[in-house]
């Protein structure tokens, strides 16, 4: 995807093909379909790391990331919960 053309990126047809082999590829697509669900989610997928490529809507979405983590067989989360803004590593309050 790194080297097609521009229409090519842009056809999402052609960008869930190559998502769905090798999902970081997401970071070539164009805006509009890191901001798309299927392509996104197709990416995630293939490779939960291609979260970071997605669109922040995306990111915050709760069946993008629990593929995303799903993926990848729950190794390492992604970096920030983007919901909240709040780094998964911190501890969060606890609550009465």
């Amino acid at each position: 995807l790194r080297d097609a053309s521009k229409a090519l990126r842009a056809d999402k047809d052609v960008v869930l093909a190559a998502v769905s082999e090798c999902g970081s590829v997401l970071m070539y697509a164009p805006s509009t379909l890191c901001d798309d669900k299927d392509v996104v989610l197709a990416a995630v997928t293939n490779h939960g790391g291609a979260i970071r490529y997605a669109s922040l809507a995306l990111r915050g979405d709760k069946e993008v990331l629990l593929k995303a983590v799903v993926s990848d067989g729950i190794k390492t989360p992604p970096r920030f919960a983007p919901v909240t803004g709040t780094p998964l590593g911190r501890r969060c309050p606890r609550t009465k």
